[in-house]
């Protein structure tokens, strides 16, 4: 499923595009994936302008003038695809938003599992999925004594730990099997074991992992476009995720596949004792 960076460049993609343009119309052709009061919905948004776009974790957040924002989760196959012309159709597309100017924004979804929700700006602060969110990855006030406080705690393994939400805001299975290669732990090592200079190593790694998939476009397998509507890149460079079986660059052993918190986990035996 899409995960921070896949997010963040689709955010980065529209924001341009999007930002300061007016609704004129809607079209909804899967309406299970609003959420919020499709009636609302159609009859609130023409008329209203983009005022900023914004990601919180893996949320995307289309705020609009007056007291309204769009918060929109991707799930597994979902995408937001600009339109330079409205009428151009894109395969998946669900919901389609058709601005003045004759451009458009589409919401794109092979399995319609994503969600769109309409609600005021007063509600975002304790709105479901976003309320516990941890800090961000990219945020310097995210500090190794805040995660050693968030594993101290756990019996359970430190890949569970790394995709609680509540811990760190966006990271996925994808990025927390690289982050743990990168920082030479076992995804199954208990979270309550890691000493304080396992814990920074975390912390950085992190930080590069996801800022290096960012810049990457993010990362594509099969249904992942960006906001352009393009494949990402960053499944070139990935070190253990998607490569059982083949050789790790560091050791030469090979990438072993295992279950760990019912998620498949990549990892090498040898860098990651």
């Amino acid at each position: 499923m899409p995960e921070l960076p896949e997010v963040e460049s689709v955010v980065q993609d529209i924001r341009p595009f999007v930002v300061g343009k007016k609704i004129s119309s809607l079209q909804v052709d899967v309406p299970r994936l609003i959420k919020t009061d499709e009636k609302e919905f159609l009859s609130v948004l023409p008329g209203k302008r983009i005022e900023r776009v914004e990601r919180r974790g893996k949320y995307i957040l289309i705020f609009f003038e007056e007291e309204w924002v769009l918060v929109v989760h991707l799930r597994m196959t979902g995408g937001l695809v600009y339109l330079a012309d409205s009428s151009q159709i894109e395969k998946y597309q669900r919901v389609t938003f058709f601005f003045e100017d004759h451009s458009g924004l589409a919401y794109v979804d092979t399995r319609t599992l994503g969600t769109l929700d309409l609600i005021s700006k007063d509600q975002l602060p304790s709105w479901k999925g976003l309320a516990t969110l941890g800090k961000e990855p990219l945020d310097t006030s995210l500090t190794e004594k805040d995660l050693g406080k968030s594993f101290k705690n756990r019996k359970g393994s430190i890949k569970g730990a790394l995709l609680d939400q509540t811990v760190i805001a966006g990271l996925g299975n994808i990025y927390v099997d690289e982050v743990l290669f990168r920082s030479g732990i076992h995804p199954e090592r208990p979270a309550l074991s890691l000493k304080k200079k396992e814990i920074l190593k975390i912390r950085e790694e992190v930080e590069r992992v996801i800022s290096e998939a960012i810049h990457n476009g993010g990362t594509t397998f099969r249904d992942y476009r960006n906001g352009k509507g393009e494949a990402g890149k960053n499944q070139f460079y990935l070190k253990v995720y998607g490569r059982e079986k083949k050789e790790c660059e560091t050791c030469k052993g090979i990438i072993q596949k295992i279950r760990v918190v019912g998620r498949g986990t990549h990892f090498c035996a040898h860098c990651q004792k």
